[in-house]
């Protein structure tokens, strides 16, 4: 049986797209359209731009460049959503972690991802502080909240 070519043209005829580019174009054509409904909150594609053009500027302003590893660690929320999109404003890296992780699947996906700063739901945060210890070269925690502000 022949192996077939890794990537035949046939077989991947889309052009690549960034997922801040596709979320940019979509806020600038459906800018008051639903994006997020999570429970009773919803967010249009225009907030999700927003917010997360806002914490792209934060993590810029607090060093982090392109190729940096961002490490993301918050439930199935709105919340995780902006962050997501942020950090790939931002041109860094995210690592999502399962919010259903212990301090030692924290520790390691943060030590083999070599993530340095750690977005953390607050609920999600004690367990992000146990891990803490074990991950050398974590240097900064983000605390996310549901429903602070907007966002």
């Amino acid at each position: 049986m022949p192996i077939p070519d890794p990537v035949r043209p046939s077989l991947a005829p889309y052009q690549a797209y960034p997922l801040q580019d596709i979320l940019r174009k979509t806020a600038d054509r459906l800018p008051d359209k639903i994006a997020i409904i999570d429970g009773k909150r919803t967010f249009t594609f225009q907030q999700l731009q927003t917010y997360s053009d806002q914490l792209a500027a934060a993590l810029a302003g607090i060093g982090i460049s392109p190729a940096d590893r961002v490490g993301l660690l918050a439930p199935n929320c709105a919340e995780f959503e902006i962050a997501f999109f942020g950090i790939v404003k931002a041109g860094a890296i995210a690592s999502t972690l399962n919010s259903g992780y212990r301090e030692r699947e924290i520790a390691h996906q943060l030590n083999n991802s070599g993530a340095e700063v750690l977005i953390v739901h607050s609920a999600l945060l004690e367990m992000a502080e146990a891990a803490k210890s074990d991950v050398p070269a974590l240097k900064r925690m983000i605390v996310i909240e549901e429903g602070s502000g907007d966002a």
